[in-house]
């Protein structure tokens, strides 16, 4: 139940929450923490330059190689309009489970290919490059349109 401020009173907040006015403030900015920490995890793409040199070693890339693969993490991220319209349908709870599982899955795929457990050419590197990029996208839309909502 959504918590809304009518006739001087939180509707949806338990009681305890009205008396205590450090709870009840730690209760109202939640959603921003937890949009700050969704953020933070998906942002770990703009990271990519920062281990690519590391990546390109493991895998035995070359340097246009590394490129093709950050250019998949982008081109992830910029299909973000798909996201978008899932979010107006289905809301923020399924468009959420949704990025941290593409998330989840293409950094595991990715580190799984880098530590040597699969082997992996260059199609399923930029594969599991963008599968994290664009999870990255519907895990930033469901972090962010919702506390755009809530403020």
């Amino acid at each position: 139940m959504p918590v809304t401020k009518r006739g001087g009173a939180w509707k949806g907040a338990p009681m305890r929450l009205l008396w205590n006015p450090l709870l009840s403030t730690l209760y109202e900015s939640a959603p921003l923490v937890v949009g700050v920490l969704i953020m933070t995890a998906s942002g770990s793409i703009y990271l990519t330059p920062a281990y690519s040199s590391a990546l390109q070693t493991a895998l035995g890339f070359s340097n246009t190689d590394i490129a093709a693969v950050s250019t998949a993490v982008n081109a992830g991220t910029w299909l973000a309009v798909l996201p978008g319209f899932f979010f107006d349908r289905f809301g923020p709870k399924p468009t959420l489970l949704i990025g941290v599982f593409m998330l989840t899955l293409g950094y595991l795929l990715m580190a799984c290919a880098a530590a040597g457990y699969i082997n992996v050419n260059l199609t399923g590197a930029v594969f599991f490059a963008f599968l994290y990029g664009h999870g990255s996208s519907w895990a930033q839309t469901a972090a962010s349109v919702s506390n755009a909502v809530n403020a």
